[in-house]
């Protein structure tokens, strides 16, 4: 199938533009880390309301363009902080992040699976709230949820199907709703995605050949471990800096593969 777009690249853009020039029905696997609402300086909306407006409009995209019975994937956290500062209150309220996003996965088709929870093996605990004594208690998130979604419909199947076969201890210790993985911290993109989510990811859902598409690209990381899985992939991002950023990382990754 011709899909509009040259394999193996990346384009820079709003990705919401930019798939909605994808064909229905033309992706195999979608994984992406989009960004959250204002928590860093190139993820910026007035209000949280437009921010779910605009995880409305790119998860419309993902529910058309996703081939049936094939699934995508996202990160998020539970819940964003909202400090008092910016809620007009004197109250630490949370937004519900999670809920919401998969609120609207749900209205716009697809199926929402058992969720698997990423839980950062580390962390440093902030002192924050009445320490060190009792009762006002500011808890470190020490976990994300990586949400999984199917879009309805039966799969074609694969003609690399033996070439795509899991491994027995892949599936035993992949398989599962909670996956221990260390933070990426040795990269330049401020919100880096750890390879391993990735790998375990496309291992589990996706075929030799498949087409996987990141529309959120950042720092390239599903364009990496695709290639290394011999998976095609696509990927947008808005930011020109960080489209540099994934091809200068390709380019040393393929010097390290040939």
């Amino acid at each position: 199938m011709n899909i509009g777009y040259e394999l193996d690249n990346i384009y820079q853009g709003d990705c919401t533009q930019l798939m909605s020039k994808l064909p229905t029905d033309s992706i195999d696997v979608v994984v992406t880390s989009p960004p959250y609402w204002n928590q860093k300086e190139y993820s910026h909306w007035e209000t949280y309301q437009a921010y779910i407006d605009s995880v409305g409009r790119w998860v419309k995209e993902v529910a058309r363009i996703l081939k049936p019975g094939r699934h995508c994937f996202w990160v998020v956290p539970d819940k964003l902080p909202w400090p008092p500062k910016d809620n007009g209150t004197q109250e630490r309220l949370y937004h519900p992040i999670y809920a919401d996003t998969k609120r609207l996965a749900g209205e716009f088709g697809l199926i929402p699976k058992f969720p698997i929870i990423w839980k950062k093996p580390h962390g440093s605990q902030k002192m924050f709230g009445s320490y060190p004594y009792p009762p006002t208690i500011i808890h470190t998130p020490m976990t994300e949820r990586i949400c999984v979604w199917r879009k309805p419909g039966k799969h074609s199947g694969s003609l690399l199907k033996d070439e795509s076969k899991i491994t027995r201890d892949q599936w035993v210790h992949w398989a599962q709703d909670l996956w221990l993985i260390q933070p990426e911290t040795h990269s330049k993109h401020p919100a880096p995605f750890p390879e391993d989510i990735v790998e375990r990811i496309l291992t589990l859902w996706s075929f030799v050949g498949d087409v996987v598409l990141d529309p959120f690209m950042g720092s390239g990381t599903t364009a990496v471990v695709a290639r290394r899985l011999k998976r095609r992939w696509l990927g947008f991002e808005l930011s020109p800096q960080y489209v540099e950023m994934t091809k200068l990382r390709l380019s040393v990754f393929q010097e390290v593969l040939f």
